[in-house]
């Protein structure tokens, strides 16, 4: 966790691997991992952990939450939706703490930003920002 604290993502990564060969049962690894992995934009990869993490318990809010932004990053739009929904579903107060809206919109505008030719991400987009902008 101190190898995440300080970004050593890499780092970060090889002690969790190296945790899960010891006990591949603690979920709490794979998600770390995952963590590590998306700071490396190895989306692809935290995707396989977390996944392994739900496994361990479906209800597991932190990994869902984490497999909903995994799948937005692989434009992988339905399934991102659907751990979104999970996420929510299993602990609310969290999952709309941790997806707040303002916060959304400018990583959606960043990657937006990074693939202009998503048709799909930009009506999302569009969609999120009317949502926004309600009253």
């Amino acid at each position: 966790m101190e190898l995440l604290a300080r970004r050593d993502f890499k780092g970060a990564e090889r002690h969790f691997a190296y945790a899960i060969s010891l006990n591949p049962e603690i979920k709490f690894y794979y998600n770390n991992i995952a963590v590590a992995l998306m700071n490396q934009k190895n989306y692809s990869d935290a995707v396989d952990n977390l996944e392994k993490a739900i496994l361990l318990d479906p209800f597991y809010t932190r990994a869902l939450s984490n497999l909903a932004i995994s799948y937005f990053h692989l434009s992988c739009y339905r399934q991102a939706f659907y751990y979104y929904q999970r996420a929510s579903k299993a602990d609310r107060p969290y999952t709309e703490k941790r997806f707040d809206l303002k916060k959304i919109v400018s990583g959606m505008e960043k990657l937006h930003r990074g693939n202009p030719k998503d048709a799909t991400l930009k009506s999302i987009l569009n969609r999120v920002r009317n949502i926004e902008s309600l009253p």
